[in-house]
């Protein structure tokens, strides 16, 4: 919520912090959420290497059906942080088209799909990812709305924006 709310500093504190309290889990959900946390933001104050552990152990859950569209969602935000783009366009191509991915998921893929796009040099999959971003908000808004899913809602809206601004400028926060 800190990063949708822009308090950069409280967001770096409270990764800190996740880290801290759930770095060392062995529970891949646990472990999705932490990592996923504190990649939202290109400046969350993480290095990429304290999270690998975490990755690791999120994605040992991708066996779950389930589970594989947010095993796929962090794979994807993992390699477009470590500029691997070319895997962050592979594992946002697949999210995009997996049958069990819910809309919220879908939308964070999608504007993360939209910034690899971009930085590997491909203008209309970008803008054409972050068209998809921003029509799944708004075509799931309401439905989902109703199931009180909001940490997700807003995750998605951060990453919206950072692809707006890189997508459509030519900058990112």
């Amino acid at each position: 919520e800190l990063a949708y709310l822009g308090d950069h500093a409280a967001y770096r504190a409270a990764c800190a912090d996740d880290l801290v309290l759930g770095g060392g889990t062995s529970d891949p959900i646990g472990a999705e959420r932490v990592a996923k946390a504190c990649m939202i933001l290109p400046d969350s104050g993480v290095e990429a290497v304290v999270l690998t552990p975490l990755i690791r152990v999120a994605q040992s859950g991708a066996d779950d059906p389930d589970f594989e569209p947010w095993s796929l969602l962090l794979t994807l935000l993992a390699k477009y942080r470590a500029a691997d783009f070319s895997a962050a366009i592979d594992a946002g191509s697949r999210l995009a088209g997996h049958p069990r991915a819910v809309p919220e998921t879908k939308a964070m893929g999608s504007a993360v799909l939209a910034m690899a796009e971009k930085r590997a040099g491909h203008p209309a999959a970008a803008i054409a990812a972050l068209k998809a971003a921003r029509g799944l908000m708004v075509d799931h808004w309401q439905s989902l709305a109703d199931q009180l899913i909001w940490r997700d809602w807003m995750m998605a809206s951060v990453m919206i924006q950072e692809a707006g601004q890189l997508v459509e400028s030519g900058s990112s926060p």
